[in-house]
């Protein structure tokens, strides 16, 4: 007894040991589950997909373009090319403008921004009698394309021929002698600029890749071999005929004269203006000679005689010597109307406005 009585104090120092010792076990068995348990988290998180945890947003395992969008919310722009054409995103250049594009679809904008096909700063046009060439000039013009799109050019400078086809020539065919043909200004949509030549004022025939266009003057052709148009000068669409030796227009162009119908009566003769002035012309300027006698010029064959103060004549001299006198008349038709007692009497066209 008193044996067992001295070693029952190892024995239960010996339990708790083994106590201890299980416990350590289990513990060490959970650290070891819970290792394992944070390892497969590692894993199952490295092979999903990032959640966007800012936004909110998280795609799916396995998904699309489309459905990657989606869950993005981004609209269709994502996946469109920057430029100017069909389904493109257009993009402002270098110098933060908009690239050209055609505005034909716009609608409800602003007033003072609409334009006009023809508008022109500071034009001038000449031929020099000497050459098929007609040569054009403005600091700015406004073109326009088949589905009203305008686009405004400077510093135009272009030098169409008669005596070549296409781009800065004529459009169709080949010149004639006696021919009016009127002058356009063509340009591409990238602003390449050319002239054009044409017997059609409204719809000439464009060379390829251009679509812009505006008509601004016509000439007309001499009656030789050369077919040169006749030596003009135009500014800001008023043209003067000038007159030089040595070319095809030594003098102004004589409509009418000598003897013609009776200036108190009166008899008005028409003189047709189709050889003097395109059919485009809206006013024509003419020179009337006296060279004694009577004569009277109008742009109706209603007026009254040279003296009458009713329903007056445009212009006339009674029984002078020598007289010359120049006035503009708006026309009422293809031809004006003179009256002459004298055969050296004369009207002769000095230009015309268009």
């Amino acid at each position: 007894a008193a044996a067992a009585a001295a070693a029952s104090p190892y024995a239960t120092a010996a339990s708790d040991s083994a106590t201890n010792a299980a416990a350590a076990v289990d513990a060490a068995e959970t650290a070891q589950g819970l290792a394992e348990d944070a390892r497969d988290a590692a894993i199952s998180a490295a092979a999903s997909v990032p959640t966007f945890g800012a936004f909110g947003l998280t795609l799916a395992a396995t998904t699309t373009a489309s459905n990657a969008r989606s869950d993005l919310e981004l609209g269709t722009a994502a996946r469109a090319n920057t430029g100017t054409g069909a389904g493109d995103v257009v993009q402002l250049d270098s110098g933060g403008a908009l690239p050209a594009v055609s505005g034909a679809n716009l609608t409800n904008l602003p007033g003072g921004g609409s334009a006009c096909v023809g508008l022109f700063s500071k034009l001038r046009g000449s031929t020099t009698g000497l050459s098929a060439v007609v040569t054009i000039t403005a600091d700015e013009l406004v073109v326009e394309d088949s589905s009203n799109a305008y686009k405004t050019l400077r510093a135009v400078s272009v030098t169409p021929s008669l005596a070549t086809s296409g781009e800065n020539g004529l459009d169709t065919g080949t010149s004639a002698g006696s021919t009016w043909y009127y002058v356009w200004v063509i340009a591409k949509e990238d602003g390449t600029t050319a002239g054009l030549l044409s017997l059609s004022g409204t719809a000439p025939t464009m060379p390829t890749g251009y679509t812009f266009k505006a008509r601004l003057w016509s000439v007309r052709t001499d009656g030789t071999a050369n077919k040169y148009p006749l030596r003009t000068k135009m500014a800001n669409k008023t043209t003067h005929y000038i007159q030089s030796a040595g070319t095809n227009t030594t003098g102004l162009p004589v409509m009418i004269s000598g003897v013609q119908g009776n200036t108190n009566t009166p008899v008005w003769v028409a003189a047709s203006v189709a050889a003097f002035v395109p059919p485009s012309a809206y006013k024509i300027i003419v020179l009337g000679g006296a060279n004694g006698g009577t004569y009277g010029m109008s742009n109706t064959d209603q007026a009254a005689g040279v003296l009458s103060t009713t329903n007056q004549v445009l212009a006339s001299t009674s029984a002078v010597n020598i007289s010359r006198i120049t006035i503009s008349m708006i026309l009422e038709g293809t031809s004006i109307y003179f009256s002459s007692d004298t055969a050296a009497n004369f009207a002769a066209c000095v230009g015309w406005e268009e």
